[in-house]
Parts: structure tokens; sequence; C-alpha cells
């Protein structure tokens, strides 16, 4: 009991006091509202609009005087014929309750149309339409991100989830990647301004410099529209577009859309998103270095078997017959040749022989001397100079035949074998390197006068310690 009377006051009669629990207080505040407020009608703009799994919706009605907790439930949701967003201005029917587990006042909507788009949203509207004029939005400007980034900048808030968030796929997915981070605010006042200013830090680093990184995320976690609006403003978009660097933007959630979103070069749904988008998996990174191995490896083998190919081909060739024909051909001609030339300069010499032997005769039998000498002189330059014509012919045929022949002896097959090599073959083709033949193998050992076959009973790699230019 509680006593009220007053000890100066003898008039006033003792009144007992009964104090009753909170929620007998806010039952009987609830059911006053109700009563009173049991049908109202009141606009103002949506914001922190949240659907609950359940259906029941979630948001708060705002003017610039005050704002109202409203509840949609899920029964009334569905019968509505336009969902409810962020920034819309809107009508509702319905009734002002308590609920009773926070105490606090909340309006339950029975019906709701829209009313036009809040001014917050409006100007974000015209902010984008106006952006997408100048071209910020184009693809046109986007960067490629580079495949394999070395140098990572984070730009969040350095006790955010997001950080974390981010440097935990990193370090899973591409361990070999180094993270710079700079911290901003990324909500309230001043947010944008410190936004924008890291951003042109981070582009204003010099392309031959250690710490230029190869790309960045600009983001942070989910939150209201509120909190996310830095992201909306335009002095964050314009620092995007002008960096340098290509950018990855992951603000919020998958449902959360910035302007920051439309101007960057590649968007993510959430910053953990942003980490996988820009680093490759190291796993799949070794996998393909694997197959490229393995790839250029065929592609080596199938290049030298082709070669070989190609070797047998032509030792096996018609061709390469016939260029030996040839040359034997070229030597008999020339043999003749030289016969015919010294034929003809001993019939030659015959016939002027048997000239100058008339000559002489005849001038003898004149008895004329001079004439007689004039003639020896005649005859024994003649003789000179058929001996000097038949003497550069048979050096220039000689000359001709020796060459023919180094010729022949150059591309003969049989050369290294009449040298003590020996020609291997397995299955027709030519064994070019121990690692064609397995101990157990038959192979075929053709020598400069005959083949033999043979079997490998063991096999030795060649030790080469000598310098391989050499």
């Amino acid at each position: 009991m509680y006593d009220e009377s007053s000890p100066r006051d003898p008039k006033t009669q003792s009144v007992e006091i009964e104090f009753r629990p909170v929620g007998d207080i806010v039952k009987d505040v609830k059911q006053a509202l109700e009563t009173s407020f049991s049908r109202v009608y009141v606009s103002g703009e949506i914001s922190n609009f949240k659907r609950h799994a359940s259906g029941h919706c979630y948001f708060v009605l705002k003017d610039d005087d005050a704002q109202l907790r409203a509840v949609i439930w899920r029964s009334t949701a569905n019968k509505l014929q336009v969902l409810p967003r962020d920034g819309l201005q809107v009508e509702i029917r319905g009734r002002v309750t308590v609920y009773p587990s926070r105490g606090e006042l909340q309006l339950s909507v029975d019906n709701l149309r829209p009313a036009g788009e809040g001014a917050a949203q409006r100007a974000l509207q015209e902010l984008k339409q106006k952006l997408q004029r100048e071209g910020l939005f184009s693809r046109a400007h986007k960067k490629t991100l580079p495949r394999f980034p070395e140098r990572i900048g984070v730009i969040t808030s350095g006790s955010g989830a997001a950080l974390q968030d981010i440097l935990r796929v990193v370090g899973r997915r591409f361990p070999v990647a180094t993270v710079y981070v700079m911290s901003v605010r990324v909500q309230g006042v001043g947010a944008p301004e410190s936004i924008a200013e890291a951003i042109g830090l981070f582009g204003d680093v010099g392309t031959t410099e250690p710490h230029r990184c190869d790309v960045l995320i600009v983001g942070r976690g989910g939150g209201s529209v509120e909190d996310l609006w830095a992201f909306n403003e335009e002095i964050v978009a314009r620092a995007i577009f002008d960096c340098p660097i290509p950018i990855v933007s992951a603000v919020g959630h998958e449902s959360d859309i910035s302007i920051s979103d439309f101007v960057a070069d590649v968007r993510a749904a959430t910053p953990s998103h942003a980490a996988e988008i820009i680093v490759p998996d190291r796993y799949d990174v070794a996998a393909a270095l694997i197959d490229a191995r393995r790839s250029l490896d065929r592609s080596i083998n199938m290049q030298i078997q082709e070669s070989r190919q190609r070797i047998d081909y032509l030792l096996t060739s018609y061709y390469f017959k016939r260029t030996l024909d040839q040359v034997l051909q070229l030597q008999t001609r020339a043999r003749d040749l030289e016969k015919r030339l010294s034929d003809a300069a001993r019939r030659l010499i015959v016939e002027r022989g048997i000239l100058v032997t008339g000559l002489y005769r005849r001038l003898f039998g004149q008895r004329t001397e001079e004439r007689i000498e004039l003639l020896k002189a005649s005859t024994a330059d003649l003789l000179r100079r058929l001996h000097r014509a038949f003497g550069i012919q048979s050096s220039q045929n000689r000359t001709k035949i020796e060459s023919l022949q180094k010729q022949l002896l150059l591309v003969d097959p049989e050369r290294p074998l009449r040298t003590g090599w020996a020609l291997v073959t397995k299955d027709d083709s030519v064994v070019t390197t121990i690692e064609n033949i397995e101990p157990g193998e038959m192979v075929r050992v053709r020598f400069v006068d005959g083949e033999a076959e043979a079997t490998i009973d063991s096999k030795t790699a060649a030790l080469d310690d000598s310098d391989p230019e050499t």
C-alpha cells in the first residue's frame, strides 16, 4: 500500500494506491487508441521497407515533421495492387495501435495507394537521368577487370563486416594478391566526400609506382536506404567515373541498387561477391596451367612425329633417289664429253700433221728455206694452242666432276654407316632417342653392308655435363 495522506492536513484521509503492471497500462492505451483511431487516413513517404519471410511487411511512414512505424499483415499485403517501396509517397487507410512487446505506436495498414514519388526519390531519379545523359552509365566507358590482379584496393569502413568478408574471400581464393585498405565513412555527414577522396587518392598513384592497385572495391554492407545514401551522391559517382583504375561497386545486398552501381565498371551483389568476381580461384588456375602444359606437350610431340615421318618419306622417296641418279648421269656425261674432246683433239692434230707434212714436202721439194721455217713456226703455234685449249677444258671438266662427287657424298644416306655408325629402327620408324625404346623390345640395326635384329636388354641415359652452348 502507498499512503498519500499529508501529515500537515488533518482533514486528508489515507488513500490506498494500487500499482498496475506495465502490460495492463499498455493494453488500456492500445484499447483506447484502437477505439479513438479505429480508422485513420494518413499520407507520407515510405522508408526502410522490408518484407519478412512470413509475408508481413514493415516500414516507416514519414514526413518532414514526424515518423510512424507501420505494418502490413500478410493477408492485406497479398491483396495490394502496388507493392510498397522506399521513397514512394503513399496514402494509407488504417488504424493506430500499440505493439505491446515494445510499447511502440504502430499504424496497421488496411489499404494503400501511391500518391507520387517522395522528394528524395525524385531527386535521385533526376540525378540518375542527368548522369545518364552525360554518358556516365555508358558501357563504352567500362574498363575491363584484370584477370590476375596482384594489388587490390578496398574502400569501405575499417570496422565493418564487409571488409572482413572481402579479406576472407581473397585469402581463400587467391592468397598471392595484396590488399590495400583505405577506411572511410560510409554513412552520415561527410561520407560522400570521404569516399570520393579515397577513390581519388588511389587513382592518383602513378602507373609505375609499386603500390599502384590493379582494381578497386568500393562499397559497404547492408543497411537502410538512408544508410546507403552516400553511394547515391553525385560526388561519388563522378569520382568513380574519373578513376583510371577499374572499380567494382559492392553496396549493400543484391536488392540494393545505387547510382554507384550504374557508374562502376562492374556491379557486385555483395562485398563477398565482389571479391569472388575480382580474383580467380587458385585451384582453377592450377588446373588451367596443367591443361596448358599437356596441350603444349601434345603439340610438340605431334610436330616431332610429323617431322620424323617427313624425313623418312624423303629418304625413301623417288625424288631423293632421282637426285642421286642425276648426279651419276652428269658424272657419266662429263666423262663422255672429256673423251670426245680428247678424241677430237687427237684427230685435229693428225689432220694438221698430215697437212703440214704435205706442205713440207711441197716446200722441201722447192728448197725454199724461208717457207719451211714459217710453216714450222705456224705448226708449233697451232700445237701449243691445241694443247692449251685441251688442258683448260680438261681442268674445267675435272673440277666439275669433283664438285659433283662432293655433293653426292654429302647427300649419301650411307655415309655415316661407312664411318662406323648404325641406323636403329623400330616398327619401321627411326629411333632418335633412348626414350623411344624399352628393355625387351626388338629393334633392327642397319650397317653399311647389311642389317641385323637386336633385343634391348637395358638402357642408360647419357650424362651431359658439358655446356649446352658448346
